[in-house]
């Protein structure tokens, strides 16, 4: 349904936080479309198992390991996308970090951390 009105064939997109959730979500939409998928995230055996569910489809996907947090991760997790695919045409930026503590209670490095 997703191919019928999307033609994304050859598309390479990448999928932060496709682990699980919302990102996997995303990751085996966008591959019915046609996209060359990327996945991200820390979970490296989670990630595995939705790759192998793309590519039961005859679909292509790959995964890289990769922490949102860590900017050496992210340039190394670019680099492993890109050598899979070529150069990245869509960024589905999913992944994201949470924050305990009630909105009132965190402190400036808090909300860096969660929105920076």
């Amino acid at each position: 349904m997703v191919a019928d009105i999307f033609n994304l064939d050859r598309t390479h997109v990448l999928v932060t936080g496709a682990s699980s959730g919302l990102g996997r979500h995303f990751a085996l939409r966008l591959s019915e479309a046609g996209a060359r998928v990327t996945l991200a995230a820390r979970r490296e055996q989670a990630l595995a198992n939705s790759v192998e569910a793309i590519r039961a489809g005859n679909r292509q996907a790959s995964a890289v390991v990769m922490d949102v947090t860590d900017a050496a991760s992210i340039e190394s997790a670019l680099d492993k996308a890109e050598h899979a695919f070529g150069p990245v045409g869509v960024l589905i930026n999913n992944a994201g970090v949470t924050e305990t503590r009630l909105a009132l209670e965190i402190d400036e490095n808090g909300w860096d951390h969660v929105v920076g």
